[in-house]
């Protein structure tokens, strides 16, 4: 990853085709300057109950991933990794919150923008516009550009 890379960090299940397929279909005409990057977790429902090393080999043999797919986490309760915890810190409760004034995320598939300068700019509930995050990325850029 370079260092003006845009990032777009998620969590989920690995055996989610359609997830992972619109992740794929949408983002890839604009991977060039966006680095996706997976985080597996288990919290909702135990749908990701195999090991990091089946998990990694599932995706790649299934959908052909190639974008970083890192050890599962915790996202919400006392175990929640020290990433989410600041992901959540820096956006107030909204939608995909688990409830008002409740900073758990509520279901898999929470997306967050991360800037070039490592600061993140944006949460995505589980139901992403991918057009959204295009128009944010390109605004992002052109930010960045007239500075």
């Amino acid at each position: 990853m370079q260092t003006n890379d845009y990032v777009l960090l998620w969590h989920g299940m690995s055996s989610c085709q359609s997830y992972i397929t619109l992740c794929l279909q949408n983002c890839g005409h604009f991977l060039n300057w966006l680095q996706v990057l997976a985080f597996p977790c288990n919290q909702f429902g135990q749908q990701e109950s195999g090991s990091d090393a089946d998990i990694k080999q599932f995706v790649k043999d299934r959908y052909g991933i190639t974008f970083p797919m890192f050890s599962k986490v915790d996202v919400n309760g006392p175990q929640t990794s020290q990433l989410f915890t600041y992901l959540k810190q820096s956006f107030p409760p909204w939608l995909g919150m688990a409830a008002s004034g409740d900073k758990d995320l509520s279901w898999n598939f929470n997306k967050f923008l991360i800037g070039r300068n490592g600061m993140p700019i944006k949460h995505y509930p589980s139901e992403l516009d991918y057009a959204q995050l295009e128009q944010d990325v390109y605004n992002e850029l052109v930010k960045t550009q007239n500075k």
